[in-house]
């Protein structure tokens, strides 16, 4: 439902003005009955994207998916090492566990889970920036 009964998704086109009026549901967030207002605009983006790329084909989603959480996955070892000062050895088996864990099957498998791997990417990539600025030079 989250990707094809959404018009900011299936739509035939897209205006920043109604990705910011819906919620990840594409329902009106204001003013027309019930929603659960949960908004993540950069969520819907991306279903957006890969609409455009695949259709309604599960396969294209499920694939981002998987390279997402390969790429968060790549940034948790990269952040054991700038903000928690690990070896890389340790860093590396940080990574790797987080990418076989299996708690993270639902984050992967379901496509609505996605709002979960940009989260989780996005917040890592913010550590990481702030562990640089104060690293010394």
């Amino acid at each position: 439902v989250g990707v094809s009964k959404n018009p900011n998704v299936i739509g035939d086109s897209l205006s920043f003005a109604e990705l910011m009026r819906r919620d990840f549901w594409g329902l009106p967030m204001h003013g027309s009955g019930w929603t659960n207002k949960s908004f993540r605009p950069l969520t819907t983006l991306t279903f957006r994207w890969n609409y455009l790329l695949h259709g309604l084909n599960s396969c294209g989603f499920h694939a981002t998916n998987i390279l997402m959480h390969c790429l968060t996955s790549l940034v948790v070892g990269r952040t054991a090492t700038v903000a928690l000062g690990m070896s890389g050895s340790w860093a590396a088996l940080a990574s790797a566990f987080f990418g076989v864990h299996p708690v993270h099957t639902e984050n992967v498998l379901y496509l609505v889970c996605r709002a979960d791997i940009l989260a989780c990417l996005l917040g890592l990539l913010a550590i990481n920036a702030y562990a640089a600025s104060f690293s010394p030079p």
